[in-house]
């Protein structure tokens, strides 16, 4: 693995090496063994050797060993002139041949760079021993503080090497079939109804170029802008490239899509600098792109994802004031505005570092960023890494050999929250093509849902639908314009959702989300009077005292508010007679007066209101 390229500088002037009083066989236990003429010999190269006189030295050195005279000093010193020369063959020939003349050789540096030869063999568990044993021999002794500090990094990558690549995780990426091949494909993103792939594609171009009545063709490649669509028989066509506004920058980046794929963002470079747009998305056709208010002017701004209720931004910028070189930053929707948006925050310290982060991936439950990053400990260049974000924790390597020595590309993963995606070239392939794989079980998100919406506007309006996860208690807010009345939700499988909708001079609307309905309607009314409106789902305790817990916080808590907030509004209120009982005890201590509610008895379990 390209973790680190042999660096075999001296980091220092190895002083006690040069002077004269070091007797470089106090470190070599074995030289009782060696003959007096051989001594002289080394005596002689390593004078030369303590003058700097690095040719002369080897000269004599390596004649001894061409007469079987060497002994371990011999192979040492001629891997100390490896060292002074940069010779990096020197260094991974001769410093193994030392410690297999004599394993108790004990001069520091032969350790250390034992242990520099083994990590870049991949030998982590031996390198660990080598750096160990250098630390140990080099202990209280200042001359070798900086390689001890070298040594410590050595040990914290060894050992995440080691664990990372002798535990690889699952990993059988699949290629998606159908799509043009012969070509290297960049930067994808998958629709979350996953019926479009927007990619990055290498396209030939032919230009003609026309010199009177002559003609003539060249061919070219550039990376264009480019999306495939599901067929009828849930296949993936070759896709094709973006219409306008793509493809009309030099540069352009990956694209992101709300879930109902109406709202579009990318970056794209101009004059040296990446700027962010969005642009709405009508049928096949988009508009003209605007920049989004946030971009810097002064740095780059680009890898824009927008999350899929379309209130919140991850981008990444190396504009002041980061952790250093590329960060990930999140900016969230201020209004029903479509281009006011929050000043950026940086992520902090546990997902940016001092080097790049780059293309962030929100998971459809909100809770894991996927993103890349050269600044983490990484397999090698640029790997995947993923930070669940309710963990106050660093982020965590996704694992070999979904990361391996090269710069991985970006990744997504779809609305099952185990089902990922990349562009990945096997062993043996030509291109980089867009796959998919499982993700290990570490990294994998709670199973979400797609839910498809309809509003009914009787008097045209921005407005915003509330979506009420209760089983953890949270918030999405979905705008919705009149020229765009459809919407799409994003649903945890395992929770409980309500859709309201609640503005001043408006009916009040709640409906407890079903999963056998198809589509979801929302009628938005203005209050007039014989206006009427259901609210359903409504439950009582077991013993019928109460509204139950979800009741109670989802429908009848925005019902009182509704109340409260339009004071003009009086209602004619209608259900079975026990939940007419407890609403009216809740609506008089909520401080509604009883002028304002008349409440009339019926079979039913809903809870239906009129304006009088």
């Amino acid at each position: 693995m390209k973790r680190f390229c042999l660096l075999f500088v001296l980091l220092f002037v190895f002083s006690f090496l040069y002077a004269q009083e070091v007797n470089i066989f106090d470190y070599d236990p074995c030289i009782e063994q060696v003959g007096k003429n051989q001594k002289k010999q080394f005596k002689k190269a390593y004078s030369f050797f303590q003058d700097h006189k690095f040719q002369k030295a080897s000269l004599i050195l390596t004649d001894m060993i061409r007469k079987d005279e060497a002994f371990a000093s011999v192979y040492f010193l001629m891997g100390i002139i490896g060292v002074s020369t940069d010779n990096a063959n020197m260094i991974r020939r001769y410093f193994p041949l030392c410690l297999k003349e004599c394993e108790e050789y004990s001069h520091p540096l032969l350790w250390y760079y034992m242990g520099i030869i083994n990590y870049s063999n991949e030998n982590y568990m031996e390198a660990q021993k080598n750096f160990q044993q250098f630390m140990s021999l080099s202990e209280e002794k200042q001359e070798y503080d900086s390689l001890r500090n070298s040594a410590i990094n050595y040990l914290n990558w060894g050992d995440f090497l080691y664990r990372t690549t002798n535990n690889p995780v699952s990993f059988f990426p699949k290629k998606i079939d159908y799509l043009a091949d012969n070509t290297n494909y960049y930067q994808p993103f998958i629709t979350a109804d996953e019926k479009e792939i927007y990619f990055l594609r290498q396209e030939v171009i032919m230009d003609t170029i026309r010199d009177s009545f002559l003609a003539s063709s060249s061919l070219r490649k550039e990376i264009k802008s480019g999306r495939a669509t599901l067929d009828t028989n849930d296949y993936y066509d070759r896709g094709l490239v973006l219409p306008f506004p793509f493809n009309d920058a030099k540069t352009e980046g990956r694209v992101s899509l709300t879930a109902d794929n109406s709202l579009l963002v990318f970056a794209k470079r101009e004059k040296d600098i990446w700027n962010m747009y969005y642009c709405y998305r009508y049928g096949d056709y988009f508009s003209e792109p605007k920049p989004m208010n946030i971009n810097s002017q002064e740095a780059d701004d680009m890898q824009p994802f927008i999350t899929w209720d379309g209130n919140s931004l991850f981008f990444v910028s190396n504009r002041k004031g980061g952790k250093g070189g590329y960060d990930i930053y999140l900016s969230n929707r201020k209004n029903e505005n479509e281009n006011e948006w929050s000043e950026p925050i940086n992520l902090g310290s546990n997902i940016n570092t001092p080097f790049d982060e780059s293309f962030p991936f929100l998971s459809f439950d909100d809770s894991v960023l996927y993103f890349l990053s050269n600044g983490h400990k990484t397999i090698g260049g640029t790997d995947i890494f993923y930070k669940p974000l309710s963990q106050n924790s660093i982020a965590n390597n996704m694992g070999y050999p979904i990361n391996t020595e090269y710069n991985e590309g970006n990744i997504g993963v779809l609305l099952d929250g185990k089902t990922a995606y990349l562009t990945h070239k096997s062993e043996g392939e030509k291109y980089h093509t867009i796959k998919t794989f499982t993700l290990p079980s570490f990294a994998q998100t709670n199973a979400c849902k797609l839910k498809q919406g309809k509003t009914i506007f009787e008097v045209e309006t921005n407005t915003t639908l509330d979506l009420f996860n209760f089983t953890k208690n949270n918030f999405h807010h979905i705008n919705i314009e009149p020229e765009r009345p459809y919407f799409s939700l994003v649903l945890e499988e395992n929770s409980s959702y309500f859709l309201s909708f609640n503005k001043l001079g408006y009916m009040f609307y709640t409906n407890k989300i079903k999963n056998n309905e198809d589509t979801i309607i929302v009628e938005i009314k203005p209050i007039e009077s014989k206006q009427n409106m259901a609210l359903k789902n409504i439950e009582l305790t077991p013993s019928n005292t109460d509204f139950s817990q979800e009741s109670f916080i989802a429908v009848i808590m925005p019902f009182m508010n509704f109340l409260s907030n339009n004071a003009n509004v009086r209602v004619n209120i209608s259900s079975n007679e026990k939940i007419l009982r407890v609403l009216e005890k809740h609506l008089l201590n909520k401080g509604i007066r009883k002028d304002r509610f008349v409440l009339k008895k019926a079979e039913s379990n809903d809870i239906f209101y009129e304006i009088q």
